[in-house]
């Protein structure tokens, strides 16, 4: 008859209910709360989750959301973007200066609280890029793009962009290491750093294009 939520949930009290496997008016006899909590671990946008039952009606949901890994842009909105690539609020006033930005270019829209945007592994390395490109390729990241074919670009702080082809599926996603080592080795030939450089195509790592 009940349903309490502490913490602070991504989605509405009903969506989290339905995400945990339980309904209104439902016997508490008969909630499995530790299924329920493997129900709510489930969800791409919690970190930490437990269920409690209160005798004789009131049902506990805890759920702790994963901390923000990127500024997620659509249109004119911003949003905090976990790493697991699900979007942990709706657009506001939310201070994601210190977060690598990422600009979503397939849609003008914003994306619903708990709404998975980015595959996981994608959203992942782009956090991981991030903080290790300065020292792999001497500049750092400016902010990332998805194009509206689902292209990934990288945009430096030298300036320069690198084009490193579509980036959505699993093998996709794969062949970006051959890529990022191209770039690297690229680093040893020429310097990113400097003046000159307008974009790197990395679509095909056998053959790196530099334009001018």
């Amino acid at each position: 008859q009940r349903v309490e939520v502490v913490g602070s949930s991504v989605v509405s009290t009903g969506t989290l209910l339905a995400a945990s496997g339980a309904r209104l008016g439902e016997s508490t006899l008969l909630l499995d709360s530790s299924a329920m909590t493997r129900n709510l671990l489930a969800e791409p946008w919690v970190e930490r989750a437990s269920v409690e039952v209160r005798w004789p009606s009131t049902l506990v949901l805890s759920v702790t959301p994963l901390p923000p890994a990127l500024a997620y842009q659509r249109g004119p909105w911003s949003q905090p973007l976990a790493a697991s690539g699900a979007v942990l609020a709706g657009p506001g006033r939310i201070d994601l200066g210190g977060l690598p930005r990422l600009v979503d270019r397939r849609s003008v829209e914003a994306a619903s609280p708990g709404q998975v945007v980015l595959p996981s592994r994608l959203s992942a390395a782009l956090v991981q890029l991030a903080r290790v490109f300065p020292a792999s390729y001497g500049v750092s990241v400016r902010r990332f793009e998805i194009t509206k074919a689902g292209a990934l670009e990288i945009v430096s702080s030298a300036g320069w962009t690198a084009d490193l082809g579509l980036a959505l599926t699993p093998s996709q996603i794969s062949s970006l290491a051959p890529k990022l080592e191209a770039l690297r080795a690229l680093a040893g030939q020429v310097n990113l750093k400097g003046p000159g450089i307008k974009d790197i195509y990395l679509e095909d790592p056998s053959q790196v294009v530099v334009s001018p």
